[in-house]
């Protein structure tokens, strides 16, 4: 990137009057290298020359936003769409903005926009409106739009992605099996090799009772995936899937275990050098009062299965947990960490901090209930209770930073009572600001002991991504280092905080707190 700086320093010099191109050239590498400072300054620049090019405005935007200046970056929005009307980009990017404000209103009305506008971006548009009208509770309007931009995406891994979004949709919330059939069949019919839709037809048939037909595809997605070390995580998943099939179908009547949790147990020849290694996986998803979470039921099995992969002793798996369940399942948990050496917990979900105290919000939370939060949630404090009593290692991870929905609605409620004009945008910007205060993240967590480690999706006080594919950006990145064999815990952490951080170009940092014992060194798989 140097060389191209030095070439576009000269050709700016060399230039008898300043033209826009090189500045805002030179302004796209400043971006991606985080100089954020010289990139706008080369944009001021570009928009001297010639201020009614409407790219320039919403790359500004786009940097603006990144930075949390909102009002500025709404203002070169608002300028970008009066210069050009058919700017797609810009259509869409204020609508990323109109749902960061909490308008989903004015979102959903630039997307519309944004389609109108016509353009390679069409998908792109769809696609956030898609997601957008799940978050609001539309899920027909959703299925319709993950199908459009599965039709007009110009990649067949995306097309695939956006017609299983719209089977689990069709399968999960529309609850109609045949639509959600069709969906997985379309996204076969682009991409044949695409696993994760032969698994996502397994889980339907799975949840209409038809084991048989279930278990077919897990085996399927399973050949699909054994030779393929990129795939070993939806491999790993495929074999989990046939295990809970075979648990499930073997328990007797009476069996305590309600239908959301599963127990899986494997004798540990791999890692037993590593001593007896327990974990209680947790992913909730289907809240009641709130619009249910993309990817962090999914994001546990997975999870879930790459430990018993790793010969972990027992594997909890529990999905869309209640309070009671919640709280049941630690408690059970702690009585068989003192059997063990190693006790590991695994949360994806809503979590929330109030008053310096991280809580794992319940399913069947509501507004109302978590205005008393030590009541009604499940303080992280007892997690961190739960691994204690453990010989060796004690670690806790949270993918539980997800845009707190209780915090959207009240935004919302906000975004209904203003006008948006310029004198409201400093008000909206302190808002805005102190999302992160008020909801919108976690509080660090204090580790006192050695070998008591805890590993979070997102730094604290900031939010974490659910991401378009079958797993979270974070959880992508724990199962893809999670197999590698003699991989340290430290090296681990470090690894997965690099893919994550420059995968989602800086916008998710995942933390790592905790000290382990000096000269002591756990490993997922070590090298037998």
């Amino acid at each position: 990137m140097k060389l191209a700086l030095d070439d576009l320093a000269a050709s700016i010099s060399a230039a008898p009057r300043p033209a826009p191109q090189p500045f805002s050239l030179r302004a796209t590498i400043y971006t991606v290298l985080e100089r954020f400072d010289h990139a706008l300054s080369d944009l001021a620049e570009a928009i001297r020359a010639d201020p009614k090019i409407s790219s320039h405005h919403v790359q500004r935007a786009i940097i603006l936003e990144r930075l949390d200046r909102f009002s500025e970056a709404r203002t070169e929005l608002d300028t970008a769409v009066q210069f050009d009307p058919g700017n797609q980009n810009a259509w869409i990017n204020r609508a990323i903005l109109w749902a960061r404000y909490g308008d989903f209103e004015q979102a959903l009305a630039d997307y519309d926009r944004a389609e109108t506008a016509g353009g390679s971006q069409t998908w792109y548009a769809l696609s956030g409106r898609a997601r957008l009208a799940y978050v609001v509770g539309e899920p027909q309007r959703a299925f319709a739009d993950w199908t459009r931009a599965a039709e007009t995406s110009p990649l067949p891994m995306l097309a695939a992605q956006f017609h299983v979004r719209a089977g689990n949709l069709a399968r999960d919330y529309l609850k109609d099996l045949d639509k959600a059939l069709h969906a997985y069949g379309r996204a076969l019919a682009v991409l044949p090799t695409y696993a994760q839709a032969v698994i996502e037809r397994g889980l339907a048939y799975e949840r209409s009772k038809r084991f048989d037909e279930a278990a077919s595809e897990y085996r399927k997605a399973g050949d699909m995936t054994r030779t393929n070390p990129m795939d070993k995580a939806t491999y790993d998943y495929s074999l989990f899937r046939l295990e809970v099939l075979r648990a499930r179908l073997s328990r007797r009547a009476g069996d305590p275990l309600p239908p959301n949790i599963d127990v899986l147990s494997r004798s540990a020849s791999i890692g037993k050098q590593q001593g007896r290694r327990i974990a209680l996986v947790i992913g909730n998803a289907a809240y009641a009062n709130v619009p249910p979470l993309m990817n962090s039921d999914r994001d546990a099995e997975s999870v879930g299965a790459a430990l018993s992969e790793a010969g972990f002793a027992q594997v909890t798996v529990g999905r869309d947990l209640d309070r009671n369940q919640l709280e049941a399942s630690l408690q059970q948990f702690a009585r068989e960490a003192a059997g063990a050496d190693w006790a590991v917990i695994y949360y994806a979900g809503h979590g929330i901090e109030v008053d310096g105290v991280n809580y794992a919000i319940p399913v069947d939370a509501s507004m109302d209930t978590l205005r008393d939060a030590p009541s009604h949630a499940i303080s992280i404090d007892q997690m961190v209770a739960a691994v204690g009593p453990a010989k060796h290692l004690h670690m806790i991870v949270l993918d539980a930073c997800r845009d707190d929905p209780f915090v959207q609605q009240a935004h919302r409620i906000a975004a209904r009572k203003r006008t948006f004009d310029k004198s409201t945008d400093t008000a909206l910007d302190q808002l805005l600001a102190r999302r992160k205060e008020i909801g919108g993240g976690l509080a660090g967590l204090k580790t006192e002991h050695l070998n008591m480690v805890a590993l979070y999706s997102t730094q604290p006080g900031e939010v974490t991504l659910d991401g378009d594919e079958f797993n979270s950006p974070f959880t992508r990145a724990l199962l893809k280092n999670l197999p590698t064999p003699n991989l340290d815990l430290r090296s681990f952490f470090d690894r997965v905080r690099d893919e994550v951080t420059n995968g989602t170009q800086g916008r998710q940092r995942p933390a790592f707190n905790g000290r382990l014992r000096e000269g002591e060194r756990f490993f997922f798989f070590p090298t037998r």
